[in-house]
């Protein structure tokens, strides 16, 4: 599977996650220059088992449209996640699709690892943070957003919550 088959379904994955929607996603298989997958079998590495429904109905909604294409989501818990990514970093063995932390995007970014999604990401869809947590040393983006984290706490100053 050539970089702009799988850049053409990384992007597709990340925009109907971000936007809900697969409307103007993908290419309906056409196997062009323009990141559209002609054929085959993809990998899909996620680390959250709840969030697998979620990502198989992406993939099905996406093969639907691109039917010579095949994908297999699969789901490895956080600690072992990192374990089997690294491993299959180093084996030149990962999968075709794959989520990425931002405390561990410059080891793979910077070692040549992840293909350069720069040209086929548009950066005013994302927020700031989010394109900057895509990107390599070099600038480049090397991955589409599809979550952002927000954390609240919450304080009861009257404290009567056991």
């Amino acid at each position: 599977m050539n970089k702009w088959v799988k850049k053409g379904v990384s992007v597709f994955f990340a925009a109907s996650m971000v936007m809900g929607c697969l409307a103007g996603c993908g290419s309906g298989g056409s196997g062009g220059s323009d990141g559209g997958a002609k054929s085959g079998k993809l990998i899909f590495l996620i680390w959250d088992s709840g969030q697998k429904a979620g990502m198989e109905a992406i993939a099905d909604a996406y093969t639907e449209k691109n039917p010579d294409v095949s994908i297999e989501v699969q789901a490895t818990g956080w600690d072992e996640y990192w374990t089997k990514l690294e491993g299959a970093a180093t084996s030149n063995t990962l999968p075709d699709i794959f989520w990425m932390h931002s405390n561990q995007m410059f080891k793979y970014a910077d070692n040549g690892i992840l293909a350069d999604c720069s040209e086929i990401i548009n950066e005013s869809d994302y927020s700031e943070i989010a394109v900057a947590n895509a990107k390599g040393s070099d600038g480049k983006v090397y991955g589409v957003p599809k979550d952002k984290d927000t954390i609240a706490f919450l304080y009861n100053k009257r404290n009567d919550f056991k």
